[in-house]
């Protein structure tokens, strides 16, 4: 059986171009003659025609996706039959591409474009596991994006109806490496449970634009999610936030008890973060970004960044600083010099701090009223515990329950343990411990070695969007982690900056002894910023200045920026060649990024 060309009618369907070709079957764009609208053929592959197994997993997505009806589910139109001379599915033809040629195009994806994606494919998933389907291959192949914003899941190939049996792949793995389950690779029983991991590995491609596991073979990228080896989300995008990298640890729990039974609840937190974010309409927010990629960013950065001050403020108002501090850093990792921000998180710091300060007073406090109570009650309170406060009677009364096992030694009365003789007569322990030999030889007492002392110290970064590491191990983001208790003594202190614009910075710093109530020792450090890069192309050799100073020929690498303290910088662009006008033009630089300048076509000078 030969595969089919353009042109070739299947039934009332008119055949116009290959479009894609996966594991299964090829996809072509069609006619439908009958009712004059474009579809998709899905058609098997002419060297699968005659396999009974694939011609019946064939007809199993046909009709379990037939009974789905949902937005973000690509619709089965029409069904050749299992009994067809080519074995076919009909749905409606996306124009759209793939949310991995997508990501090609337009990536990496703002992170509000993300959710907004990732809550529409949950949504679709959702009534697939209410009605008894898993898809089993979540992958970006696999999402399509409408030229509406509307997200579609396809190829439910090799789903599984829970409870057919007789239609399990037993033995066979089935699907996308990257994104496989640990039950998957292990070949267990799957259920809803499955599509959750995979959703998670799905997102952090998303967020990341990386895999959640990755490995220089197949082998080791199976070892790795087996082993549940994933790196945290919040490593590569920081600006992401906190409350994105949980949605993603939330679907990535290695043991499937753990994990959320269906992604209902994912679909939730995914509707709040949206909410932070200040997306009203996936959809819509889907569109207006393939309108237009290139300038959504900064179209609906000040719009973002007003929604995350809300968040914070109200988080704040309502005594959950994690959350204000999540919201915060969200706007610093998109606007550093944010003073809004910087003042709040700054604000939420000293209330930590007054709060940390207050519960070791009360510690205090307590401690102290305790020995009060030690010092002026503390024999009657030992008596009526059936202890005496004397120390000969004390120390007799351990020698005398040596050997003894607990639950047998007698409760002795202070009198009693007074007049025994063997009592009176045994050793104290104090003595034994402490006092030197008779005849004045020997070493005498042992000297006590003091513990090492400790000092509260208090990190100062700017920028403040870092993870900090002391002594080679992470201790946190600055944040949640400004304050610590530090032994006393040297130490190799690092500040790892959460996004491109600056250098990490690597000390070793000595914590001082400190006197009762002293101040927490500053640690800080102030980090560079990375140069700036601009490139500019022109059809012409010129010269190129930045404020004025030259800094080499146009079409070449791009030139390196310094950036002068700031994240950010407005620079004057001078573009000029013997013979030609010279072309000014004003450009925002940003730390650790390349700017560009539109192509420019040098103009003859009249003159």
């Amino acid at each position: 059986m030969s595969t089919p060309e353009s042109g070739e009618k299947l039934g009332k369907y008119r055949l116009l171009e290959l479009v894609g070709q996966g594991g299964m079957a090829s996809v072509y764009r069609a006619v439908d003659e009958d009712l004059d609208r474009e579809v998709a053929i899905k058609i098997l592959h002419p060297h699968l025609q005659t396999k009974r197994d694939a011609r019946k997993r064939f007809r199993r997505e046909a009709k379990s996706v037939a009974r789905l009806a949902h937005r973000n589910i690509l619709t089965i139109y029409d069904y050749s039959g299992e009994d067809a001379r080519v074995s076919f599915i009909v749905t409606p033809f996306i124009a759209g591409p793939q949310l991995k040629q997508l990501a090609d195009r337009c990536g990496p994806f703002p992170h509000e474009i993300v959710a907004a994606m990732a809550k529409q494919v949950s949504d679709g998933l959702i009534v697939a596991h209410d009605n008894g389907i898993i898809h089993r291959d979540v992958k970006p192949e696999n999402i399509l994006v409408d030229e509406d914003g509307m997200l579609k899941i396809a190829d439910f190939g090799i789903a599984l109806i829970v409870d057919t049996q007789e239609m399990t792949a037993t033995g066979q793995i089935l699907g996308s490496p990257y994104y496989m389950s640990p039950e998957h690779v292990l070949g267990k029983g799957l259920d809803a449970r499955a599509d959750v991991f995979s959703f998670g590995s799905l997102l952090f491609w998303m967020v990341t634009g990386r895999q959640a596991f990755e490995g220089p073979n197949p082998h080791a990228v199976l070892k790795r999610i087996v082993e549940g080896d994933v790196e945290p989300l919040e490593r590569f995008a920081p600006a992401a936030g906190q409350a994105m990298a949980r949605i993603a640890l939330t679907c990535h729990v290695k043991d499937r008890d753990e994990r959320p039974a269906n992604l209902v609840p994912v679909a939730e937190m995914l509707e709040r973060y949206l909410a932070m974010s200040g997306v009203e309409d996936p959809v819509q927010e889907v569109k207006h970004f393939l309108d237009a990629p290139d300038t959504y960013r900064s179209a609906t950065k000040p719009r973002t960044l007003k929604a995350l001050m809300r968040e914070g403020d109200a988080r704040r108002k309502e005594g959950q600083s994690s959350a204000a501090m999540d919201a915060y850093n969200r706007v610093l990792a998109l606007e550093p010099d944010h003073s809004g921000a910087l003042r709040r998180v700054q604000d939420v710091a000293s209330a930590r701090a007054w709060r940390r300060l207050a519960t070791r007073l009360g510690v205090l406090a307590l401690a102290s009223a305790l020995l009060v109570v030690m010092i002026f009650w503390g024999s009657d309170i030992l008596a009526a515990l059936g202890w005496s406060s004397d120390p000969d009677i004390l120390h007799a009364r351990v020698d005398a329950s040596a050997g003894l096992d607990a639950s047998t030694q007698p409760v002795a009365k202070k009198d009693a343990a007074v007049d025994a003789p063997a009592v009176v007569d045994a050793p104290r322990v104090d003595a034994a411990v402490d006092a030197p030999p008779a005849d004045g030889t020997g070493p005498g007492p042992k000297p006590v070695k003091k513990p090492a002392g400790k000092r509260l110290v208090k990190f100062v970064s700017f920028p403040m969007t870092v993870i900090i590491w002391v002594d080679g191990k992470k201790v946190g983001d600055y944040f949640n982690h400004r304050t610590m208790e530090l032994g006393v003594g040297k130490h190799t202190v690092r500040f790892e900056p959460q996004t491109d614009c600056c250098e990490p910075a690597e000390w070793t710093v000595t914590v001082h002894a400190s006197k009762p109530g002293a101040d927490p020792q500053s640690i800080g450090k102030r980090l560079a910023f990375k140069p700036a890069s601009l490139h500019v192309v022109t059809d012409k050799p010129a010269r190129v200045s930045v404020d004025g100073n030259y800094v080499g020929q146009s079409g070449g690498k791009p030139f390196s920026v310094p950036m002068k303290g700031s994240s950010e910088r407005s620079v004057i662009v001078s573009v000029s060649a013997d013979g030609y006008k010279t072309i000014t033009k004003k450009l925002k630089l940003n730390a650790g990024k390349t700017a560009s300048l539109p192509y420019i076509k040098m103009q003859p000078d009249a003159g």
